[in-house]
């Protein structure tokens, strides 16, 4: 499963959704602040709005999280072919003793 999450408004993340054709369930209204402090993840508060820089993660089905991103600017994201080769990779390897 595929989620995403936002500090946007409805409107503006309604409006990302149908522009970029995300066909994954997408939240919205997020308190940047706040979620950067339960994820440890980065937020700008000095723009116009508060807005949370990405931050990715791969559960694995344990609910561990197997891998994580945290960007600090606009690069640094998890991306679907990278996302579908690490798990591939973790479906193939050995079970952990």
């Amino acid at each position: 499963m595929v989620l995403a999450a936002s500090s946007d408004p409805l409107e503006s993340a309604a409006g990302t959704v149908t522009r970029h054709g995300i066909p994954f369930p997408v939240g919205y209204g997020l308190d940047a602040a706040d979620l950067a402090r339960q994820l440890g993840a980065f937020y700008n508060d000095e723009a116009e709005r508060t807005h949370l820089h990405a931050t990715g993660f791969i559960l694995m089905p344990d609910g561990r999280v197997g891998a994580a991103l945290y960007s600090t600017g606009g690069p640094g994201r998890l991306m679907p072919g990278d996302c579908i080769s690490w798990i591939e990779k973790m479906r193939s390897a050995p079970p952990e003793a």
